[in-house]
């Protein structure tokens, strides 16, 4: 870009760094601790679920809105190893745009679903993984070793022993991890820093006079959110209920029990796609002509949300029941119907 151009267009937002949270503190989310175990039922944690999806969803939205300037480069020139392994764990791009994994970054519905997916999709994999959020060392090392030593036995009495014994530690310490909130800031910290350079990519948009959030108001959101998810993870873990969730495999076929949270995406993908089709076989020449139309299905294109599900034991008697707390959310796309290899991954991104 000319420096006549930059004049023309003004100065752009500064990008910001870690450093500049330096001694900032973030207002701790008020959280009710001590739910009594009665309450600790499937809506208990449907309700709360759906409302840490919904969080995460705001805070995208405020943050990733882009200004008036154009995107200046490719959001994927500097390397973010961390953030492009989620990434391309929930989402895969229509490989026929003209730039796959660029689109899916600078189109506004895409980009919001992109970072909703990846944040939520590090959350479950860390937070909602942990055996218990803001435990002692020393807890969390008996409570490992439980597991492992159980690894054979029935997951429904694994899960009730590590309940029990969850509870124990719990009311040594006033029903709250005394560790609770350093992890919450550490791992809100992680996520950030994960997110920052797509982060300042878009900020780069907006011209230096706009009032956007600043980095203490992304952290603070961020912080709240995660907050949220570290609250939930420890009433899950004082539950003898298994908690799972199925994450959409990007480039599967889309199915009815999906919810498309962004249609306008898919539309103008069938549109584009069936259009191309039709132009393919008007300018094939005759003896190069297919006999019929490509065939194609609605794929997934981003897994923003996992089908999650909870797993009780019905008291007294053989089985268990199954709860559903929230079908998959996604986006997709209007892909070819031929069957779809999950092994092939598109050469524009590199994953460590």
């Amino acid at each position: 870009m000319s420096d006549t151009t930059m004049r023309r267009r003004g100065p752009r937002q500064k990008d910001v760094t870690p450093k500049d949270l330096i001694d900032f503190k973030a207002t701790r989310l008020e959280l009710q601790w001590n739910v009594p175990a009665a309450h600790l039922n499937d809506e208990f944690f449907g309700h709360h679920f759906r409302t840490i999806a919904s969080s995460l969803r705001h805070v995208v939205e405020k943050l990733f809105e882009k200004g008036s300037r154009d995107f200046d480069d490719s959001p994927w020139k500097g390397k973010n190893a961390y953030l492009e392994k989620f990434i391309d764990q929930i989402a895969r791009p229509d490989p026929l745009d003209a730039a796959p994994w660029d689109d899916l970054l600078k189109c506004p519905m895409k980009r919001t679903a992109v970072l909703r997916g990846a944040i939520l999709r590090i959350i479950a994999d860390t937070v909602l993984n942990d055996y218990l959020v803001g435990a002692e060392e020393d807890e969390t090392k008996i409570l490992r070793e439980q597991d492992e030593n159980l690894i054979t036995d029935d997951d429904f009495r694994r899960t009730k022993m590590r309940q029990e014994t969850v509870d124990m530690f719990l009311s040594h310490h006033q029903g709250v991890p005394p560790n609770f909130w350093p992890y919450v800031d550490k791992h809100t910290m992680k996520i950030l820093v994960v997110i920052l350079p797509i982060w300042n990519w878009v900020r780069r948009t907006w011209p230096a006079e706009k009032k956007i959030p600043d980095i203490k108001m992304a952290y603070e959101l961020l912080h709240h959110s995660v907050a949220y998810a570290c609250w939930f993870a420890v009433n899950v873990r004082r539950s003898p209920s298994v908690l799972t969730f199925d994450w959409p495999a990007p480039g599967e076929r889309y199915t009815p029990a999906q919810v498309e949270v962004y249609p306008a995406v898919h539309s103008a993908s069938k549109v584009a796609n069936t259009e191309n089709d039709f132009r393919a076989v008007l300018e094939a020449s005759a003896t190069n002509r297919p006999a019929q139309a490509t065939q194609r299905t609605a794929r997934v294109m981003v897994a923003v949300v996992p089908k999650v599900d909870m797993f009780s034991v019905v008291d007294g008697q053989h089985g268990y029941n199954i709860f559903r707390l929230l079908d998959a959310r996604v986006v997709s796309y209007h892909g070819l119907r031929a069957a779809y290899r999950p092994h092939i991954r598109l050469p524009l991104i590199q994953v460590s």
